[in-house]
């Protein structure tokens, strides 16, 4: 490769420096040339290991370079853009820490050995020293220029955010501009240093620790040890060595920073003797334990910001980075292993807190409780948490107080134990492995009863689990699908109380893509309740309430989730779960349960229109509609109005008394409130896109017309005595209930060949059921006022309410204010407090429009109206 004009300008610096008779002014010249480009440009790799080389081990022939002229020089090394230095600077700084004897590193190696820097080899460093200084001796450099290469070492090592830098300097110079540095930010890495390089100055710990006795020294060495230090260089000895220069330099943070990160890591030290049991007790007495590195600032922010402006600065020379990526001394597939596991942490004094693997009374892989930083990293970490062993190190610590408490047997409860256990469980149980090795077809399999009450149990404990968590994990839910519903041996074989088990685990499924949902759940779900309502025994009836009510209970947990707050942190590309699964932005949820409301809806409708006389699949049924009916659930789906047929045929109903019309008509009113309240609120604007698109389909005209048409038909049947009648024009359907017009001209037309009334017979009022209770009401009113025997039997009309009158009922009653007070009496005293909100509230709406008698029908349909 050509080389650059900065090359040539080393170049030529190094010959001006082997030759004694070149004046300095000439040396000089050129120096503050390669200090200007240097500053302009930075350095590649090559270009900071031949500088380095300079100022720290001169030219053959001649000493090193003068102090002052090397230390500009050393100040002027930074990386060029997207470069990052190799091992060889390291190396160069840390083998010119030592002047006179040859050696390794700087000292001999019986001075590494007294030192207790063996815990690991250097002889990659003895090598590479050797190579180095083998044709030449070895210079003694200037301890100024030692001081400004250790710094340069610090600068490369950790740089901190740039923006704390920035601050830094405008507090320290007192005005608002940065010497003209560029404002841009670049995207500058954790460290200056590649892989291979941090990986060779870790090896050289002890070969730093061993300078610290160097006043000028120190500070650099301090700064780099804390950013060093792991927990397997924590020695007894060092700890002594720093503890008696604390107490001989006591004004030097530098000392204190570096014995608090020793603090950090001292707990998992095992001392047996009294001097290390003490040195804790002396560590804890200063309050270094479980400190962190204080009075550590970065050396030089400025030389960070020159950094960050050559970074941004467009490149004049794109030749200039030949060499700028990492030579390393490993193979090139070893190397590209070490880059993808080396850490890259924002902060490396951060980084230093999470240590290697072990050493003295600690197993692989363990991890102190004093690393830990906050209670979510102690339970990612809690099974590999080593107590410390010196109970004074924990006095006081709240980490260490949690992590005492869950060193428990809760951890033999991990999710993940139960689940593996309860598959194998069930999978032996229900005999799932042979099912899957038989080649016959098995109508059902034959368990003994200890068996259904064992799996009933695992199933019930499994529950109380997961309500408490708040919902199953996706993968059991999987599992329990393929395995048990959608294999119709398996689920026959069930008794009731281990379908009802099932169908409670699948109650606290989470909410997912529906085409999975429908394939995986419902459609095995909506085909078992099928089966089971074409039986005609007792137990389909149970099966197909149970699964009704499976599908209404599931609907109800889904819409405890505030559904918009949540899509609007999905958006924002935030995290949100529910129960233990992570939520997608990708997953259209509110389509979901829109796509899962009106299939329970369907399922609901064939199964009362099966069971007309099952009062548990009304009862179930009704549930559904409300939960779907509900204010939580309300704009998530396009079910606005259940069936019109359904509800007509619950209304009707006369197995289940009043109640199942109390039902339909809190359910309608429910409704009829939400409509009524639309637009009062001024959220629309926060809420995400999709809701508001959901929000307006459920409010949708054509709801509001057909929810119209119910409260006009329930208003109709239980209280005007009007009903159907509004349905004999051929040219409208007003009230859409699901029966053609044929059919309701027919029914009048045999009503009438009878002599017989179609609105009195379609009216409530007139059935045995309201008709009983008026009986009643009227005659305890009678008895109140002072009779003393039933004055009314069978269907209280005016007319009969006329008669009464004379015999003893009150007179001031008349027959609109007896069935206020029925209406009221149904609500309060027989529970049916659907019917009385209903009908309560559309005599209000009308009381505005009371009109003589005679007024025209759609004057009346209309005040009925939402």
């Amino acid at each position: 490769m050509e080389p650059t004009p900065l090359d040539n300008l080393i170049r030529t610096f190094s010959k001006l420096t082997a030759n004694p008779s070149v004046d300095r002014a000439q040396v000089r010249g050129v120096a503050e040339k390669i200090e200007e480009r240097a500053n302009r440009q930075g350095l590649t790799d090559g270009q900071a290991r031949s500088i380095l080389g300079l100022c720290l081990r001169g030219t053959h022939g001649r000493k090193p370079l003068r102090s002052s002229l090397a230390s500009k020089l050393i100040q002027a090394v930074k990386p060029a853009r997207d470069t990052t230095f190799g091992p060889d600077t390291v190396l160069s700084v840390v083998g010119a820490l030592r002047g006179a004897d040859k050696g390794g590193a700087g000292f001999s190696a019986a001075t590494r050995r007294d030192d207790g820097s063996d815990e690991e080899s250097n002889s990659d460093i003895d090598r590479k020293d050797e190579s180095v200084g083998s044709k030449r001796g070895r210079v003694r450099v200037d301890v100024s220029v030692q001081a400004q290469a250790l710094k340069l070492l610090v600068l490369l090592l950790a740089p901190v955010p740039l923006n704390s830098v920035r601050l830094e300097l405008h507090e320290d110079q007192g005005q608002t501009d940065n010497g003209g540095s560029s404002t841009e930010q670049a995207q500058l890495p954790s460290s200056f240093l590649s892989a291979a390089a941090r990986h060779a100055l870790l090896r050289s710990y002890g070969v730093l620790f061993h300078f610290l006795e160097y006043e000028e020294l120190r500070p650099y060495l301090c700064h780099l040890l804390c950013h060093l230090t792991r927990r397997k260089h924590v020695k007894s000895y060092r700890i002594n060595k720093l503890l008696t220069l604390r107490n001989d330099t006591s004004s030097e943070s530098h000392v204190s920073a570096l014995l608090s990160i020793y603090a950090n890591f001292y707990p998992d030290f095992l001392a047996s003797d009294r001097s290390q049991a003490s040195m804790s007790a002396r560590l804890v007495g200063m309050g270094l334990v479980g400190a962190g590195a204080t009075g550590l600032r970065y050396p030089s922010p400025h030389w960070l910001v020159q950094v960050n402006d050559i970074w941004v600065r467009p490149q004049r020379h794109p030749d200039d980075d030949e060499s700028s990526q990492v030579t390393s001394d490993r193979p090139p597939k070893k190397a590209r292993r070490g880059r993808r596991a080396a850490p890259a942490p924002s902060n490396a004094l951060a980084s230093s807190h999470v240590p290697p693997p072990a050493m003295l009374g600690a197993p692989e892989g363990s991890c102190l409780v004093t690393e830990v930083a906050s209670p979510r990293s102690l339970g990612l970490a809690l099974d590999r948490i080593e107590l410390p062993a010196q109970l004074a190190a924990a006095l006081g610590h709240h980490i260490t107080t949690l992590a005492v408490l869950c060193q428990g047997d809760t951890l033999a409860y991990h999710v993940e134990r139960i689940l593996d256990w309860t598959k194998s469980v069930l999978s032996e149980e229900l005999n799932l492995s042979s099912l899957a090795r038989s080649h016959q077809r098995i109508h059902c399999i034959q368990r003994p009863p200890s068996s259904h009450r064992k799996v009933a149990a695992i199933l019930h404990a499994l529950h109380d689990l997961f309500d408490n968590i708040g919902s199953t994990t996706s993968d059991f839910a999987r599992w329990l699908a393929r395995n048990v519903l959608q294999k119709d041996q398996v689920w026959q074989g069930l008794d009731q109380e281990e379908k009802r088990q099932v169908c409670g685990l699948l109650e606290l499924m989470p909410p997912k893509e529906w085409q999975a949902l429908h394939i995986d759940f419902f459609v095995p779900l909506a085909k078992h309740a099928r089966r089971a309502s074409a039986s005609t025994s007792s137990l389909g009836g149970r099966e197909a309430c149970l699964i009704i009510e499976t599908l209404s209970n599931l609907l109800s947990r889904w819409a405890r989730k505030d559904w918009a707050s949540t899509i609007a942190i999905l958006e924002r590309g935030m995290m949100a779960h529910y129960g233990m699964d992570e939520l997608s932005n990708q997953v259209d949820y509110i389509a979901t349960v829109s796509e899962a409301v009106a299939f329970a809806h369907d399922l609901a409708s064939s199964a009362v229109a099966s069971h007309p006389s099952r009062v548990l699949v009304q009862h179930a049924a009704l549930t559904l509609y409300e939960s779907t009916s509900a204010e939580s659930l309300a704009c998530l789906h396009r079910n606005t109005v259940p069936s019109p047929k359904v509800l007509l045929l619950l209304s009707l109903s006369p197995y289940t008394g009043i109640f199942a019309l109390s039902g339909v008509c809190a359910i309608v009113q429910q409704l009829r409130k939400q409509f009524q309240h639309d637009g009062e609120e001024d959220e629309d604007e926060a809420r995400p896109e999709r809701v508001k698109e959901a929000r307006l389909q459920y409010f949708d005209e054509h709801h509001k017309f057909a929810l119209n048409s119910i409260v006009v038909l329930l208003a109709d049947l239980v209280w005007r005595q009007k009903a159907f009648l509004n349905l004999e024009d051929e040219t409208g359907n007003e009230a859409d209930i699901g029966m053609p017009i044929d059919v309701l001209r027919r029914f009048r037309d045999r009503c009438e060949s009878r002599g017989e009334s179609l609105g009195h017979m379609a009216a409530l009022t007139r059935g045995a059921t309201l008709a009983a209770l008026a009986e009643v009401f009227a005659n305890e009113t009678a008895k109140h006022n002072g009779a003393r025997q039933p004055i009314v039997q069978g269907a209280t009309t005016s007319f009969v309410l006329a008669d009464a009158r004379r015999r003893g009922f009150p007179p001031t009653i008349l027959y609109a204010e007896f069935r206020t007070s029925f209406l009221r009496w149904l609500g309060t005293k027989k529970g049916a407090r659907g019917i009385d909100a209903l009908l309560s509230d559309t005599m209000r709406s009308l009381r505005p429009h009371a009109s003589p008698r005679g007024t025209s029908q759609q004057a009346t349909d209309a005040a009925i109206s939402i």
